[in-house]
C-alpha cells in the first residue's frame, strides 16, 4: 500500500438475529474441535516465527495497511516500528483535519500493532496515515437510513452499529446492495461490520458475501 496507489473502501452493514441456543450435544462439539484443529495446529507450527508464518487457509501474514476507514480507522503496522505520527481525515466537503491514533496493550502483538481513531463525527472518505506512507478511501458507503436507496432483501432495524438503522434478517435471505460503479480502480476492499445473536454451535450462524461484475448476472463468493 502506498500513497500513489491508496486502496479503496466500500462499506455497509448486515445484521443477524437469532434465538438464543445453548446445546449439550456431544456431536456438536466434536464437530467444533475439528472445525478449529487447523486453527490450532497452524498457531504451533507459527509458534517459532509468527511474522512469517502461514494460517490453516494458506493465508500469509498481511503488509502495514489501513483496515478500516469508517466508522473507525483501523491501521494494522509492525510492532517495534515507526509510531504514525497523525492521521490526516478527508471528509466529505473536502476538508482535512487532523485526528491521533492510539492503542492498548490488547491490540499490540509480537507481529502486528492496531491502531485506532473514532472518526464518525468526521464522516471519514478518505484518510493518510502520516509517518506510515499509508492511505485509505471510501468510494461507496451506504447502509439502512432512509437516504440508502436500491437495497433488497433484509427488513430495517434499529439495533444499529452507527446512525439509527441497520439491515436485519431472522431467516435464511440475502441482502442485496445496489450497483456501485467500480470504473478504473483498483486494490477494491469490502469493508462491513455484522453481528449476530444466538449459539454459533449451529451450522445457520454464517454468512456468504458474493460480488458482481457483470450487473448481478453471475456472482462470485469472496
Amino acid at each position: 500500500m502506498n500513497a500513489a496507489s491508496p486502496p479503496v473502501f466500500w462499506a455497509w452493514a448486515m445484521t443477524w438475529s437469532e434465538s438464543v441456543v445453548f446445546p449439550d450435544d456431544s456431536a456438536l462439539v466434536d464437530r467444533v474441535f475439528h472445525d478449529n484443529l487447523p486453527f490450532a495446529l497452524a498457531a504451533i507450527a507459527a509458534a517459532g516465527g509468527p511474522a512469517l508464518a502461514q494460517g490453516p487457509t494458506g493465508a500469509l501474514p498481511t503488509a502495514p495497511r489501513v483496515e478500516s476507514i469508517w466508522p473507525e480507522v483501523w491501521v494494522s503496522l509492525p510492532s517495534g516500528g515507526p509510531v504514525p505520527f497523525s492521521l490526516s481525515v478527508r471528509g466529505p466537503t473536502g476538508g482535512i483535519l487532523q485526528r491521533s491514533l492510539q492503542t492498548d496493550s490488547l491490540a499490540r502483538g509480537t507481529v502486528r500493532t492496531w491502531w485506532r481513531s473514532d472518526v464518525t463525527i468526521d464522516r471519514a472518505r478518505a484518510v493518510r496515515v502520516e509517518g506510515a506512507g499509508l492511505e485509505g478511501e471510501l468510494i461507496s458507503i451506504a447502509g439502512a437510513e432512509d437516504a440508502d436507496l436500491g437495497w433488497t432483501g433484509w427488513t430495517r432495524s434499529g439495533d444499529a452499529l452507527t446512525g439509527t438503522y441497520a439491515w436485519a434478517t431472522t431467516t435464511d435471505d440475502t441482502l442485496t446492495s445496489p450497483v456501485v460503479n467500480l470504473s478504473g480502480r483498483t486494490r477494491i476492499w469490502l469493508q462491513f461490520w455484522t453481528k449476530h445473536r444466538g449459539s454459533t454451535f449451529t451450522p445457520e450462524q454464517h454468512g456468504l458475501v458474493q460480488v458482481s461484475g457483470d450487473s448481478f448476472r453471475k456472482l462470485v463468493a469472496i
